[in-house]
């Protein structure tokens, strides 16, 4: 007498709903991770990036003030003024922070044609550099405003006069014809981070 033939044991409903979820649940944790992974990466790079643009205008700036010339020059109005210029609360529409004359860019002269007029200010969290295109300014001329850094919550300025003591304004009643010795930026960025920066001037 023949055996009978066994029968092959299927998975049950069960079993294979069980099974269904385990493979979800294993699904979504490396879905989290992946998403964590690219989520740490764009933070890093996004990181990096700030961190280079700080340091191209922490050189920018570093050559600004190396440059600066003693020459004054007068305003939109006539009016003459120093050569570096600093007012803590500047309130114009075209005031900065600080201004002074500059030489000419790298590869230029140093002739007088060549000289520029520049600031810095700090408006809507945007640090913004001005460019006048002469340094005695016509009526109603006005500056090339160029963002260099934006996320920007607060900008204290700072300047070392002769006797070594640091001042929130130039030029001084007893030093006007000179620039400061240094500058000193204390920057706070909106992400919290804290800079403190120095300058030699010329």
């Amino acid at each position: 007498m023949m055996p009978a033939p066994q029968r092959m044991r299927g998975f049950t409903l069960l079993e294979i709903l069980v099974a269904l979820a385990i493979f979800a649940l294993l699904a979504a944790m490396a879905f989290r991770g992946l998403t964590l992974l690219l989520d740490t990466r764009q933070q890093v790079t996004a990181s990096g990036d700030k961190w280079q643009q700080l340091a191209r205008l922490h050189s920018r700036l570093k050559q600004d003030f190396a440059s600066v010339a003693l020459r004054n020059l007068r305003d939109t109005r006539g009016v003459e003024i120093a050569s570096f210029v600093a007012e803590p609360n500047p309130v114009a529409e075209d005031a900065a922070l600080l201004s002074f004359s500059r030489m000419g860019l790298a590869g230029q002269g140093g002739s007088l044609q060549n000289l520029q007029r520049i600031g810095y200010r700090l408006r809507n969290q945007r640090l913004e550099m001005l460019t006048w295109s002469s340094l005695d300014q016509a009526p109603r001329a006005r500056p090339q405003v160029e963002v260099v850094f934006e996320g920007v919550q607060s900008l204290q300025s700072r300047y070392l006069d002769m006797g070594g003591q640091w001042r929130d304004y130039w030029p001084l009643a007893n030093q006007a014809s000179m620039p400061p010795l240094a500058v000193q930026w204390q920057l706070t960025l909106l992400d919290g981070s804290r800079l403190d920066w120095r300058w030699s001037v010329r």
